[in-house]
């Protein structure tokens, strides 16, 4: 009677801690990851400085291909040092005129710089969606990993109390009940630097929402993999349109291409031309006209040297280019690798993996309250428990995190959450007031 009163109590008090594994635990309210997104291009100063620099350049391409101001002049001539001030006077007005073509080259230009400073701009709205997202994941991961470790704290709690009443009736040995307690208390360190990892997740996930690093955050959710289902060639196909840095390089090259062609024709001569109204003593007023132009008379040395410094420019931006589309192929096929081969694991851990450690330890607590094994069987299958859901949450996060590079990589949303529209907002409606 004694026995099995005393394995009545064992079942008890393994029932609740096995629930627990299988259970998600309670919390507070959830952080939405869109909503964050949106606070995030609204608020971070990196999306801020880069728009700011789209609608700098874009009001230089403005005014860069205008004439210079015209110049009033006033000269008094011949006059005495001494006497009634009577002398020649004269009022004049001229203007400086570039040759035909060159301002519409140094517009062109401008021009261009200021369409790759605004794929600059949706690069970097791009890169913080691309960071808020990964720090997102990064928490998930965290906050999992901890209550996954708490809730097998619990388990080895219980599983610590059934040890120890197995010692006290001389069923165990006291080595189990020691071996027990080395592992609770090595757990609860475990547990300790998950949640200072938790906390540091959280501050960097608040200074990407320019927050204040203590802002209260809610945990982090993520119910499942996003959907995907894209090949590796249309997403390559859609980097060399879609993203960002490549347009961004494209223009660049262009720009280079207009300041090639206007240092060719630099050596051509501009003009001057002006009138001028002159008052003088004792004799009828008189007008008079003018025009001027430079001489390119060193041109071998000065505008030739200038032309040959930019068409290295625009071979230099042409390599950037293609250096530009190499990285971004590579990214994308790294990244798609990583994605794929995640999502199997994920699926694979979801399927069979963790089913089938969960019924490993199960067997294993059922068989040492029978003792049928020793308690170090118990203890290895609970550790294999709690380190394959740890691995669980971090194939789960890698997957999201590598879904998001992916997602910067080729320029356009591939995920659940779409916000395309809104990075174009971010860039384009916000600048607006700052015109």
């Amino acid at each position: 009677m004694r026995k099995v009163a005393f394995l009545s109590c064992l079942l008890v008090a393994v029932a609740a801690p096995v629930a627990a594994l299988a259970a998600d635990p309670p919390g507070e309210e959830t952080s939405d990851l869109e909503s964050l997104l949106r606070e995030a291009l609204a608020a971070n100063p990196e999306v801020a400085e880069a728009r700011a620099l789209w609608r700098a350049a874009e009001s230089r391409a403005r005014y860069v291909g205008a004439l210079d101001d015209p110049v009033l002049g006033f000269m008094l001539d011949d006059q005495p040092l001494r006497g009634d001030g009577s002398g020649q006077r004269e009022i004049s007005l001229s203007q400086a005129i570039p040759f035909p073509g060159k301002r519409g080259l140094m517009t062109e230009e401008a021009r261009r710089d200021a369409e790759a400073a605004r794929e600059m701009a949706r690069e970097a709205a791009r890169r913080v969606v691309t960071e808020v997202k990964m720090a997102y994941y990064e928490l998930f991961m965290l906050e999992s990993q901890v209550a996954a470790m708490r809730e097998s704290r619990s388990a080895l709690a219980d599983a610590i109390e059934v040890t120890r009443a197995r010692y006290e009736t001389g069923i165990a040995g006291q080595q189990d009940l020691l071996l027990a307690m080395v592992e609770g208390s090595e757990l609860d360190g475990e547990i300790l630097h998950a949640e200072a990892l938790v906390v540091a997740a959280r501050v960097r996930l608040n200074l990407l929402l320019a927050r204040d690093p203590s802002t209260r955050l809610g945990p982090a959710h993520v119910d499942s993999l996003s959907p995907f289902d894209a090949s590796l060639e249309a997403l390559l196909a859609s980097a060399r349109e879609s993203r960002p840095a490549l347009r961004a390089a494209e223009r660049d090259t262009a720009a280079a291409a207009a300041a090639h062609r206007g240092a060719r024709i630099a050596w051509r001569p501009d003009f001057m031309i002006g009138a001028g109204y002159m008052q003088m003593p004792d004799v009828v007023d008189e007008w008079r006209a003018e025009v001027a132009m430079t001489l390119p008379i060193w041109k071998g040395r000065k505008q030739d040297a200038a032309a040959r410094e930019a068409a290295r420019r625009v071979d230099a931006a042409r390599a950037a280019l293609e250096a530009a589309r190499i990285r971004v192929g590579v990214t994308v096929e790294e990244q798609y690798a990583h994605v794929s081969s995640e999502r199997g694991i994920v699926g694979l851990y979801d399927r069979e993996i963790l089913p089938q450690a969960e019924l490993a330890y199960r067997s294993a607590r059922a068989n040492y309250l029978t003792g049928q094994v020793t308690f170090l069987v118990l203890l290895d299958s609970l550790r294999k428990l709690i380190a394959l859901r740890k691995s669980y949450y971090e194939y789960l996060a890698d997957s999201e995190m590598h879904l998001a590079r992916l997602e910067e990589a080729v320029g356009r949303d591939l995920g659940g959450i779409r916000i395309d529209a809104l990075l174009d907002a971010a860039v384009d409606t916000k600048g607006e007031s700052a015109r």
